[in-house]
């Protein structure tokens, strides 16, 4: 594991899976490493549903519970 993500462990935490519910930082950091892996580069920052859609495909997978919509609409409770 690279060293600026370990630096985002706090003292005592491990780098699980559990350890990004509780640590935002290591949580954004291992999201970074997932979506930097992706072969499309990322959409435009305001295309909201482009987000979606490049979630969907690269970090939740065609296989995964989420919808490309519930991103959307969490988007808007969330961010917006």
């Amino acid at each position: 594991m690279g060293d600026l993500v370990k630096k985002t462990l706090k003292p005592g935490q491990s780098a699980t899976a559990e350890t990004m519910v509780d640590n935002e930082y290591y949580a954004a950091a291992m999201a970074r490493i997932r979506y930097r892996r992706a072969p499309a580069p990322l959409p435009p920052a305001g295309n909201v549903e482009a987000l979606a859609k490049y979630w969907k495909l690269y970090y939740n997978t065609l296989g995964g519970r989420g919808t490309w919509q519930q991103f959307s609409a969490n988007w808007e409770k969330y961010i917006k």
